[in-house]
Protein backbone atom coordinates (compact mmCIF):
# COMPACT_ATOMS: atom_id res chain seq x y z
CA UNK A 1 0.00 0.00 0.00
CA UNK A 2 0.99 3.43 -1.00
CA UNK A 3 0.60 6.19 1.89
CA UNK A 4 -1.13 8.88 1.02
CA UNK A 5 -0.01 12.85 1.98
CA UNK A 6 -1.65 15.83 1.38
CA UNK A 7 0.66 18.49 0.00
CA UNK A 8 0.02 22.30 0.25
CA UNK A 9 -0.03 24.81 -2.62
CA UNK A 10 2.65 26.44 -2.41
CA UNK A 11 1.99 29.00 -4.93
CA UNK A 12 -0.49 30.82 -6.61
CA UNK A 13 -3.77 29.44 -6.89
CA UNK A 14 -5.03 28.37 -10.85
CA UNK A 15 -8.46 28.32 -12.70
CA UNK A 16 -11.49 30.24 -11.76
CA UNK A 17 -13.54 30.73 -8.45
CA UNK A 18 -17.07 29.36 -8.16
CA UNK A 19 -18.56 33.06 -7.72
CA UNK A 20 -17.09 33.68 -11.35
CA UNK A 21 -18.52 30.70 -13.02
CA UNK A 22 -21.70 31.42 -11.69
CA UNK A 23 -21.40 35.24 -13.10
CA UNK A 24 -20.43 33.86 -16.06
CA UNK A 25 -23.08 31.82 -16.20
CA UNK A 26 -25.75 34.54 -15.49
CA UNK A 27 -24.69 36.72 -18.36
CA UNK A 28 -25.16 33.98 -20.09
CA UNK A 29 -28.58 33.53 -19.35
CA UNK A 30 -29.19 36.76 -19.43
CA UNK A 31 -28.43 37.31 -23.24
CA UNK A 32 -30.01 34.18 -24.51
CA UNK A 33 -33.18 35.57 -22.71
CA UNK A 34 -32.85 38.78 -24.54
CA UNK A 35 -32.31 36.62 -27.69
CA UNK A 36 -35.79 34.86 -27.04
CA UNK A 37 -37.08 38.13 -26.74
CA UNK A 38 -35.97 39.39 -29.90
CA UNK A 39 -36.79 36.17 -31.82
CA UNK A 40 -40.31 36.61 -30.30
CA UNK A 41 -40.90 39.84 -31.41
CA UNK A 42 -39.40 39.02 -34.61
CA UNK A 43 -41.80 36.41 -35.36
CA UNK A 44 -44.62 39.04 -34.51
CA UNK A 45 -43.38 41.30 -36.84
CA UNK A 46 -43.48 38.92 -39.55
CA UNK A 47 -46.55 37.52 -38.95
CA UNK A 48 -48.30 41.18 -39.61
CA UNK A 49 -45.97 41.28 -42.50
CA UNK A 50 -47.80 38.49 -43.99
CA UNK A 51 -51.01 39.07 -43.36
CA UNK A 52 -50.34 42.41 -44.86
CA UNK A 53 -49.64 40.97 -47.86
CA UNK A 54 -52.13 38.61 -47.97
CA UNK A 55 -54.57 41.70 -47.87
CA UNK A 56 -52.75 43.31 -50.81
CA UNK A 57 -52.63 40.16 -52.93
CA UNK A 58 -56.46 39.87 -51.91
CA UNK A 59 -57.66 43.46 -52.57
CA UNK A 60 -55.55 43.44 -55.92
CA UNK A 61 -57.22 40.09 -57.05
CA UNK A 62 -60.70 41.56 -56.61
CA UNK A 63 -60.51 45.02 -57.93
CA UNK A 64 -58.66 42.70 -60.81
CA UNK A 65 -61.76 41.01 -61.55
CA UNK A 66 -64.06 44.40 -60.21
CA UNK A 67 -62.13 46.65 -63.55
CA UNK A 68 -62.73 43.52 -65.44
CA UNK A 69 -66.59 43.97 -64.97
CA UNK A 70 -66.44 47.72 -66.11
CA UNK A 71 -70.21 47.43 -66.83
CA UNK A 72 -71.20 45.68 -63.68
CA UNK A 73 -68.96 48.66 -61.81
CA UNK A 74 -70.52 51.12 -63.36
CA UNK A 75 -74.06 50.06 -62.80
CA UNK A 76 -72.60 50.28 -58.78
CA UNK A 77 -72.93 46.71 -58.35
CA UNK A 78 -70.12 46.42 -56.46
CA UNK A 79 -71.29 48.81 -54.01
CA UNK A 80 -71.99 48.21 -50.20
CA UNK A 81 -70.69 44.61 -49.89
CA UNK A 82 -69.79 43.50 -46.23
CA UNK A 83 -68.18 40.75 -44.71
CA UNK A 84 -67.66 39.71 -41.52
CA UNK A 85 -68.43 36.31 -41.04
CA UNK A 86 -65.91 33.81 -39.84
CA UNK A 87 -67.65 30.81 -41.76
CA UNK A 88 -67.11 30.14 -45.18
CA UNK A 89 -69.58 31.72 -47.35
CA UNK A 90 -71.89 29.84 -49.59
CA UNK A 91 -71.01 29.77 -53.35
CA UNK A 92 -73.35 31.73 -55.62
CA UNK A 93 -75.30 29.88 -58.01
CA UNK A 94 -73.93 29.24 -61.93
CA UNK A 95 -74.42 31.39 -64.91
CA UNK A 96 -77.98 30.51 -65.73
CA UNK A 97 -76.15 30.40 -69.50
CA UNK A 98 -72.54 28.87 -69.57
CA UNK A 99 -71.25 30.79 -72.70
CA UNK A 100 -72.62 34.55 -70.97
CA UNK A 101 -72.58 35.31 -67.48
CA UNK A 102 -74.67 38.58 -66.55
CA UNK A 103 -73.12 41.48 -64.57
CA UNK A 104 -74.80 40.63 -61.55
CA UNK A 105 -73.40 36.96 -61.59
CA UNK A 106 -69.92 38.23 -62.40
CA UNK A 107 -70.61 40.19 -59.30
CA UNK A 108 -72.06 37.37 -57.07
CA UNK A 109 -68.69 35.24 -58.26
CA UNK A 110 -66.37 37.89 -57.71
CA UNK A 111 -67.79 38.38 -53.99
CA UNK A 112 -67.72 35.17 -53.30
CA UNK A 113 -64.09 34.75 -54.50
CA UNK A 114 -62.95 37.91 -52.32
CA UNK A 115 -65.06 36.39 -49.13
CA UNK A 116 -63.34 33.29 -49.74
CA UNK A 117 -60.05 34.36 -49.81
CA UNK A 118 -60.60 36.50 -46.72
CA UNK A 119 -62.14 33.79 -44.83
CA UNK A 120 -58.75 31.19 -45.88
CA UNK A 121 -55.62 33.79 -45.55
CA UNK A 122 -56.92 36.00 -42.92
CA UNK A 123 -57.16 35.52 -38.79
CA UNK A 124 -60.69 36.36 -38.48
CA UNK A 125 -60.55 38.23 -41.50
CA UNK A 126 -63.64 40.66 -42.94
CA UNK A 127 -63.94 42.65 -45.82
CA UNK A 128 -66.24 45.64 -47.38
CA UNK A 129 -66.23 47.11 -51.13
CA UNK A 130 -67.50 50.16 -51.44
CA UNK A 131 -68.51 52.34 -54.55
CA UNK A 132 -68.09 56.02 -54.79
CA UNK A 133 -69.92 57.92 -57.43
CA UNK A 134 -68.56 61.53 -58.08
CA UNK A 135 -71.70 62.95 -59.26
CA UNK A 136 -74.13 61.97 -56.15
CA UNK A 137 -76.88 59.69 -55.80
CA UNK A 138 -77.69 58.06 -58.96
CA UNK A 139 -74.74 58.81 -61.07
CA UNK A 140 -72.03 56.21 -62.30
CA UNK A 141 -69.40 54.54 -60.32
CA UNK A 142 -65.94 56.46 -60.88
CA UNK A 143 -63.95 54.66 -57.79
CA UNK A 144 -64.16 51.09 -55.93
CA UNK A 145 -62.21 50.66 -52.47
CA UNK A 146 -61.83 47.43 -51.06
CA UNK A 147 -61.04 47.36 -47.68
CA UNK A 148 -59.84 43.90 -45.96
CA UNK A 149 -59.11 43.69 -41.83
CA UNK A 150 -57.63 40.95 -39.68
CA UNK A 151 -56.48 40.72 -36.09
CA UNK A 152 -53.53 42.13 -35.11
CA UNK A 153 -51.86 40.01 -32.64
CA UNK A 154 -49.91 42.73 -31.53
CA UNK A 155 -52.66 44.37 -30.82
CA UNK A 156 -53.95 41.57 -28.77
CA UNK A 157 -51.03 40.47 -26.17
CA UNK A 158 -50.58 42.60 -23.64
CA UNK A 159 -47.18 41.97 -23.30
CA UNK A 160 -46.65 43.54 -27.23
CA UNK A 161 -49.22 45.79 -27.52
CA UNK A 162 -47.33 48.87 -25.89
CA UNK A 163 -50.50 51.46 -25.08
CA UNK A 164 -53.52 52.15 -26.43
CA UNK A 165 -54.17 51.65 -29.97
CA UNK A 166 -57.57 52.77 -30.68
CA UNK A 167 -59.39 51.48 -33.89
CA UNK A 168 -57.55 51.53 -37.12
CA UNK A 169 -58.97 54.46 -39.60
CA UNK A 170 -58.99 52.28 -42.05
CA UNK A 171 -61.42 49.83 -40.67
CA UNK A 172 -63.80 52.52 -40.05
CA UNK A 173 -67.81 51.84 -41.03
CA UNK A 174 -65.85 47.60 -41.58
CA UNK A 175 -65.31 46.71 -37.74
CA UNK A 176 -65.29 49.10 -34.84
CA UNK A 177 -63.19 46.68 -33.06
CA UNK A 178 -59.12 47.80 -31.78
CA UNK A 179 -57.71 44.42 -32.60
CA UNK A 180 -58.65 44.98 -36.03
CA UNK A 181 -56.13 46.02 -38.83
CA UNK A 182 -56.88 46.69 -42.19
CA UNK A 183 -55.64 47.57 -45.37
CA UNK A 184 -57.42 49.53 -48.48
CA UNK A 185 -57.25 49.90 -52.11
CA UNK A 186 -58.70 51.48 -54.49
CA UNK A 187 -59.40 51.52 -57.89
CA UNK A 188 -60.58 54.06 -60.88
CA UNK A 189 -62.06 51.58 -63.87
Amino acid sequence: MIPFTLKRATGRQRGATLIEVLVSLLLVAVTMLGLLGLQLRSQTFQKDSIDRRNAALIASDFLERATGNFAGFRAGLYNGLLYVDTLPPPAPPACVNAQICTQAEIVAWDWYNLQRNVNARLPAGVAAVVSVAAGGVGAASTRVDVVVGWIDPARTDPLLNTGPVGVDPLCAGVVADDRYRCYIARAYP
